[in-house]
């Protein structure tokens, strides 16, 4: 071998030495963050989730395509950050089919009955699961009943997962019976039937509130309700829990009433409308103490403000310009 044969392999092997001295220490990098991240995690705190997010976009600058950093990433996000989720998981497919495709899978459907294969299954399985508790958190529960099906049917080509299974499971059993009860609830609405309506739609606030945009539709379909058999008080509590769940909703603040109306529920708001009987319709279970807490907070906060515009109403109702038309 000659002196500049030797010379070169000299400077391939200390590049090589180099590039695999670099290599351990990103991985090494990537590693401790994955093991800070995932202790932050188990805190599940705000402050938490931001150190999370970060330890976790910097380990995915070094390795782009891992499929357990982006399934940390997506878990991180469904502490309130439910859109995230969503985007993310869809964004993270091409990273993944890319990562499936290199190690030779097939992710065609099966041909004989266009279900999912077992590889295709796998590699969305828990981006479906995520997106689907992403959706329903959202109040979106038809298109998690869709994500969830799909999950359902992949049980039957792969065995189960204790964990994935499990909580899938228990929440397309949830799902379908929250859609159910809502459902029966406008049917027996648009039949006039008043008292079978607010029956079924306290059933479903009774069965499950997790999901804050789908029981504040359901308390103003609550209120609706009320409102059509003479219990405007009533009504006016349902709307008040639908606004401290989901401030975004607009039919929580119901314009509707009659001046009539407005005048009977006064005296009736006045000594009954109080938040702790506003808060009474939420379940009772040490699962949801926390957003009972919240909730309770929220109407607690706001139950000055609606007596005074109660209030306000009413004299407004009975004053000089009572015969003038009115904006509530």
């Amino acid at each position: 071998m000659t002196a500049c044969s030797q010379n070169m392999m000299g400077i391939w092997m200390k590049k090589i030495l180099t590039q695999s001295s670099d290599g351990l220490q990103k991985a090494q990098q990537v590693a401790d963050r994955m093991s800070q991240a995932e202790e932050l995690l188990l805190k599940r705190t705000c402050d938490g989730l931001t150190k999370v997010l970060q330890l976790i976009s910097e380990s995915l600058i070094i390795s782009a395509h891992s499929e357990k950093l982006m399934a940390m990433k997506d878990e991180a996000l469904m502490l309130q950050r439910y859109e995230e989720v969503i985007n993310f998981s869809e964004q993270t497919m091409g990273h993944a089919e890319v990562n499936a495709l290199s190690s030779g899978v097939n992710l065609q459907p099966n041909k004989e009955d266009n279900s999912v294969n077992l590889q295709f299954f796998l590699l969305y399985r828990w981006r479906w699961l995520l997106k689907a508790r992403a959706n329903f958190y959202l109040g979106r529960l038809d298109q998690a009943f869709e994500l969830l099906k799909k999950l359902e049917q992949g049980k039957s080509i792969v065995d189960k997962d204790s964990s994935n299974s499990d909580s899938s499971t228990s929440l397309y059993a949830s799902i379908c019976e929250l859609l159910r009860l809502k459902a029966a609830g406008n049917q027996a609405f648009k039949e006039e039937r008043h008292l079978d309506a607010i029956k079924h739609y306290s059933a479903v606030l009774a069965f499950n509130i997790e999901s804050r945009p789908f029981a504040a539709i359901c308390l103003c379909n609550h209120a609706a309700a009320y409102q059509a058999v003479g219990q405007i008080t009533d009504a006016i509590a349902d709307c008040s829990v639908a606004i401290a769940l989901d401030a975004t909703y607009p039919k929580g603040i119901e314009s509707s009433s009659s001046v009539a109306d407005i005048k009977k529920a006064y005296r009736k708001a006045a000594l009954r409308h109080h938040p702790d009987k506003a808060v009474q319709i939420l379940v009772r279970s040490e699962n949801l103490d926390k957003l009972r807490r919240e909730v309770a907070e929220e109407v607690h906060r706001d139950a000055d403000r609606l007596l005074k515009m109660i209030g306000e109403a009413y004299s407004v109702l009975l004053g000089p310009s009572r015969n003038k038309p009115t904006k509530l």
